[in-house]
């Protein structure tokens, strides 16, 4: 246990905090304040291109609402209430000094992989942290270092997290236990996968629509 500890304290130490907010902020000024001074343009090409019928205009609102769904989730909902309550209040005003520069910080990436994507074998883009480390920085090392413990992360933070998350959540509206719960979403995921029918894999294809709506239910709450 000791060891693991020592382990947690060098990934979770203060100077990974500062990393995070020091690449924010170098991207905020390096962008220019681009999340400020440009809001009309990047509100434009994402969210205000809801409700247009093009497909360039779909690709690039479903884009948005992929971001979105990667950050409204169980990061927020359960890591922002565990954060108020060992931090107090205190805790909402740096969490949104974060959000502002990691504004910058996130474009960054996004921007980094689609400049290094490229089409695989069965014509989708293969992109990410793994490409852009290996066809930017040229090393395959890294590349391959980062998609490895994204594998571990998968196995935990990926997967566990949330499927906990739901569990609590039905288990305190519902008194619904926790194996039921953990079937349940086991079962849907296993669905998912086997589907033969290309109609029924294309389903979350199509759940961007809804993601505005969750959104701005979730800001209300």
């Amino acid at each position: 246990m000791e060891s693991v500890k020592v382990i947690h304290d060098l990934v979770w130490g203060p100077w990974l905090l500062l990393l995070f907010l020091g690449t924010g902020i170098f991207y905020t000024f390096k962008l220019k304040g681009f999340q400020i001074f440009h809001f009309r343009y990047w509100w434009k090409s994402t969210a205000g291109t809801l409700g247009n019928r093009d497909e360039e205009a779909k690709s690039q609102i479903a884009t948005a609402c992929t971001a979105l769904a990667a950050t409204v989730g169980t990061g927020n909902i359960a890591g922002v209430a565990t954060a108020i309550a060992a931090g107090g209040p205190g805790a909402v005003f740096w969490m949104w000094v974060s959000a502002f520069v990691g504004m910058a910080a996130a474009y960054g990436e996004t921007y980094l992989g689609i400049r290094y994507r490229y089409r695989g074998t069965d014509g989708q883009y293969i992109c990410g942290p793994f490409v852009y480390l290996e066809q930017g920085l040229k090393s395959r090392g890294i590349g391959l270092l980062y998609a490895f413990f994204c594998v571990l992360a998968s196995l935990g933070m990926g997967s566990m997290v949330q499927a906990n998350s739901i569990s609590d959540s039905f288990t305190y509206a519902f008194s619904l236990p926790p194996l039921i719960t953990g079937l349940a979403v086991r079962f849907s995921r296993w669905r998912w996968f086997s589907a033969e029918s290309e109609e029924y894999r294309r389903l979350p294809a199509g759940w961007y629509r809804f993601r505005p709506a969750f959104t701005c239910f979730y800001a209300v709450l």
